[in-house]
């Protein structure tokens, strides 16, 4: 019987591993201030969150290739932009995937980012959508501290609370100082996410059920 080199199972076992630890609950958790803000279940789904919105961003902006997600971002801020220079946002999210993610999310952590909105006046009090909670929840918290750091959180931050929603000067932010921004960042690439899924509620919302 031929025998395996020990040095070639150890091998084997480290690339193993070492794919396990790139995932992006693994980097979400070795970084303090997530792992600090969140549990490590709400780690797990925000990760989710963040897989869902590169899949649909690498798929519509680089040929479903996520091998390098910084080309990703590239290529979809370059088209972002020119959306921006046109007057509209930049509609890439399946609405009925978007939907899907939701079922596989802790209702916790779901309403620890969004909150349920209806228009006004409505005298049915019917719910319309999904929309950013900028004023409290652990996601308005963690940017708050992230923006103890680095001033990009906190004048993102800043601009949420003064409009009660995420505006289009938060967008113009993201497109704005994109050159200087780390994408590796799992903290960056959250903020990406969270921001593109409240945007695409909105579009869904304002096409299929208009409040006038």
């Amino acid at each position: 019987m031929k025998r395996v080199p020990i040095l070639f199972i150890i091998t084997i076992l480290f690339l193993g591993c070492s794919k396990i630890d790139l995932s992006t609950y693994s980097e979400m958790k070795s970084d303090n201030l997530l792992s600090n803000s969140f549990s490590n279940n709400e780690l797990k789904d925000l990760a989710k969150i963040v897989d869902f919105f590169e899949d649909e961003m690498c798929n519509n902006f680089n040929k479903n290739d996520k091998t390098n997600i910084k080309k990703c971002y590239d290529k979809f801020n370059i088209r972002d932009s020119i959306s921006y220079r046109g007057g509209s946002y930049l509609k890439f999210i399946n609405f009925k995937s978007q939907e899907k993610l939701y079922k596989q999310l802790d209702s916790s952590l779901l309403y620890q980012i969004w909150r349920n909105t209806r228009c006004y006046p409505d005298s049915a009090r019917v719910i319309k959508t999904l929309g950013i909670r900028a004023w409290d929840g652990k996601y308005f918290e963690f940017l708050k501290k992230a923006g103890k750091r680095e001033e990009l959180f906190k004048v993102y931050s800043d601009n949420m609370a003064l409009v009660n929603d995420i505006g289009i000067s938060n967008s113009l932010l993201l497109t704005h100082h994109y050159k200087m921004m780390n994408m590796n960042d799992l903290k960056i690439r959250l903020l990406y996410a969270v921001q593109y899924l409240t945007i695409n509620e909105d579009i869904n919302f304002t096409e299929n059920s208009p409040c006038l």
